[in-house]
């Protein structure tokens, strides 16, 4: 946890999403509302351009908040910034570290003519058929061997 996390993609979907999750599910301790400001924004090199959408919210202790964000096509960069963090410490615990939320990025992409989910079945079936014929030749190749000892 701290108070700034980034996500960059240097080779974007022409279609999806880009989801940003922010958590403070495991504080239980007393509320310090944290204010978020999310941002994504081409790439322009080997820094961010422009932002093309920034989302803000609030955060409370013990919540998680899920942001969809649409993803550009090209690089991109997805920032999140939290203030204030705090520290246990300020709460009578020996953790001094400075705390801002956990956070996570997972990103949808849809490619045109590809249904990925047959894909995926696809997959599977040639590894099964892969596993079946691997058992199928080393159970042969066994069997072939003559006793130890001739």
């Amino acid at each position: 946890m701290s108070s700034d996390a980034t996500y960059t993609s240097f080779s974007g979907p022409s279609r999806g999403k880009v989801a940003v999750v922010l958590s403070r599910a495991a504080w239980r301790g007393p509320d310090v509302p944290g204010h978020v400001k999310v941002t994504i924004a081409r790439r322009r090199g080997s820094s961010p351009g422009k932002p093309i959408a920034t989302r803000t919210f609030t955060i409370h202790s013990g919540k998680t908040r899920k942001l969809l964000l649409p993803a550009p096509a090209g690089p991109y960069t997805v920032s999140v910034h939290i203030a204030p963090t705090f520290s246990p410490s300020q709460f009578g615990q020996a953790d001094t570290r400075q705390l801002g939320a956990i956070v996570y990025f997972a990103v949808t992409a849809h490619v045109a003519g590809i249904d990925i989910q047959t894909v995926g079945l696809i997959l599977m079936i040639v590894g099964v058929v892969g596993l079946a014929l691997g058992l199928i030749l080393t159970a042969q190749r066994s069997s072939r061997r003559p006793p130890d000892g001739l």
